[in-house]
């Protein structure tokens, strides 16, 4: 004859799966293109093979005045994947447009006078300058009278042109008639 005696009840927990989902932080200078990271790094135990997929992060930002943006992490579940089973914890990182420099001096003159405008059309344009076809700069400075000016600059603003996307500094010569 065998006796059994319970001396306690057993129990067996499953607790959740930790998970950890990184997506990058990354800035650059405005260049026209957008700026994105898609990858992402799972740490802790990751997700059990075959009930998640497609882990990427979403984010995209072109403009200055769009930043900065979350870089969203998205995932695919499968029919298998049962929320309770994990602790997911997203970081999330941002992504962020800094402005060009842009420095535009234009050239300075002098003469005597003679009785016709006094134009220096010299334009420099420095610093990390203007996204191709985006914009461009000319000196419309005039002075035909004894006297001085500035050599005035005027920005010609084309399609794609968002001031916010630039940080421009206009360093205008001086047009001098004696």
């Amino acid at each position: 004859k065998v006796t059994f005696v319970i001396e306690n009840d057993g129990y067996v927990e499953v607790t959740p799966r930790p998970v950890t989902l990184t997506s990058e932080t990354a800035s650059k200078t405005y260049d026209g293109t957008p700026l994105t990271k898609p990858e992402v790094t799972v740490t802790g135990d990751g997700f059990v093979q075959g009930e998640v997929t497609d882990i990427k992060a979403t984010g995209s930002v072109t403009n200055v005045s769009d930043s900065p943006v979350t870089n969203t992490i998205e995932y695919t579940t499968t029919d298998k994947f049962v929320e309770g089973n994990y602790n997911i914890k997203k970081d999330e990182g941002t992504l962020t447009i800094t402005p060009r420099t842009v420095t535009i001096t234009s050239g300075s003159a002098s003469k005597t006078y003679d009785g016709t405008p006094l134009t220096n059309d010299e334009i420099t344009i420095t610093g990390d300058g203007f996204v191709d076809g985006e914009a461009t700069a000319i000196a419309t400075g005039s002075q035909t009278d004894v006297g001085h000016s500035d050599n005035t600059i005027e920005i010609i603003k084309k399609d794609g042109f968002d001031a916010n996307n630039y940080a421009i500094e206009l360093k205008e010569g001086t047009l001098t008639v004696e």
